[in-house]
């Protein structure tokens, strides 16, 4: 269908006149771009001299090319920037504008690398207290990981909104008196070179991480003032290096080092034996904490107590001389050694604290008579218990082979002796049934 540039009446294509008021129509040829009046943009033809609406004459026709005669609007044939919205007109003049200038490339702006490098310093912060925390409390490596790779992500996202694009827009709505070009222009030619900020944040972030990685590459002692002489306060662990086996010395810038304080070694698993001087009287408690592969250390003679927890969790230690002297063994001391099968108990300890034994492979273990045992201590461990007033040895007591215990000045039947639970027959208390 065609309409009469007259009437507009609609007819086919056919007919080389109006049906209507008889007015001759010239068929434009699909290929062929249409033509309009320069003055009031009515369609005329290649052939018309005159405009036939306003009169004037022909010279230069308007050639439109972005549609064809009968073919529907399609937003495709026209600039796309008469259809958007304003900010989405300025966001592709702009990037117009920097792809045109050469100098934009390579330069960057103060106010953005500014922003940029303040997260770098912070990033970098971040990963090395994470590093120091590693090595010094020997917190999760896997933890410790997640952290920093968290961090890093939120960097990337925070440094790519930090662009020439965003801050133009801005600095626009903020000077909306002056012309965007004028203002486009003017930042831009303010632009500073990019390698020199790249590389300073680069080296931000990688010259504390290589230097904590230097300063940590092998574990550290770290000694503290404590009486008359010096306590080992920190064992820091090497990013490289590991050390097998841990010698503590005797004396520290000319005095003894006379103490080990609390979670020195916990949760370090590449230690696998430890020598200790003479000189050390106190051994806090969780000192070797979690010391998944210690299989031997020695125990001072100075030392009077063996405080909570100071080797829970050592899971390869399978024997351990107390020395006489130790009168306290305290709650978890030795808990959840699963490979513990021998301990040597002093006649001098007059109290093993709650869980102090359990879980562990001790079958038979010699104390006190005086000592006070509390109930726990030898949770799901299940030992034979002998007394050395009567020789280390078990003795028949009401009718079958039994053990017992003084609490508060009162015999206490521990039924938990390995060869009471033999004689009748009886199963293992549940782990998950008791305290």
């Amino acid at each position: 269908m065609i309409k009469c540039t007259k009437c507009n009446y609609e007819f086919a294509e056919s007919n080389k006149k109006c049906p209507k008021c008889g007015t001759e129509v010239k068929i434009v040829n699909k290929t062929t771009p249409l033509l309009a009046c320069p003055k009031c943009k009515a369609r005329i033809t290649s052939e018309d001299i005159f405009c036939g609406k306003c009169g004037e004459k022909i010279k230069n026709p308007i050639k439109i090319t972005s549609a064809k005669e009968g073919k529907q609007f399609d937003i495709k044939d026209y600039d796309q920037n008469l259809i958007n919205s304003p900010e989405q007109y300025l966001n592709s003049y702009l990037q117009e504008k920097i792809k045109t200038n050469k100098n934009t490339l390579n330069t960057t702006l103060p106010e953005i690398e500014t922003r940029k490098t303040i997260m770098s310093i912070i990033l970098s912060a971040i990963i090395v207290i994470m590093i120091m925390l590693y090595v010094s409390y020997h917190t999760s490596l896997f933890l410790m990981t997640v952290i920093i790779s968290i961090s890093i992500f939120i960097y990337y996202k925070l440094i790519v909104k930090y662009d020439i694009k965003k801050y133009i827009i801005k600095q626009i709505s903020l000077r909306p008196d002056e012309k965007i070009d004028y203002v486009t222009t003017s930042i831009l030619s303010s632009g500073k070179p990019k390698k020199f900020y790249t590389l300073l944040q680069l080296i931000i972030v990688i010259a504390p991480i290589i230097c904590a990685t230097i300063l940590f590459s092998c574990p550290h002692y770290i000694y503290e003032s404590y009486s008359n002489g010096y306590a080992l306060r920190y064992y820091t662990l090497g990013l490289i290096k590991e050390e097998r086996e841990v010698v503590i010395p005797k004396m520290y810038k000319g005095k003894e080092v006379i103490a080990i304080r609390g979670d020195v070694f916990k949760n370090v698993k590449s230690i696998k034996k430890v020598s200790l001087p003479e000189s050390i009287t106190e051994i806090r408690g969780g000192a070797f904490e979690n010391c998944k592969n210690l299989e031997y250390i020695n125990i001072p003679s100075k030392i009077t107590e063996i405080h909570g927890s100071t080797f829970e969790g050592c899971i390869k230690l399978d024997n351990v001389v107390i020395p006489e002297g130790v009168t306290r063994i305290g709650g978890s001391a030795f808990r959840e050694c699963v490979s513990l099968e021998n301990v040597t108990i002093p006649k001098s300890v007059n109290e093993i604290g709650s869980s102090a034994f359990r879980l562990t492979k001790i079958e038979k273990v010699c104390i006190s008579k005086n000592t006070y045992v509390n109930e726990r201590a030898f949770k799901e461990t299940y030992p034979t218990i002998t007394y050395y007033e009567d020789g280390c040895i078990s003795v028949e007591r009401d009718g079958y082979n039994s053990v017992s215990n003084i609490y508060d000045n009162m015999y206490y039947n521990y039924e938990s002796s390995s060869s009471y639970y033999q004689n009748n027959n009886r199963q293992k208390e549940d782990s998950n049934n008791g305290y």
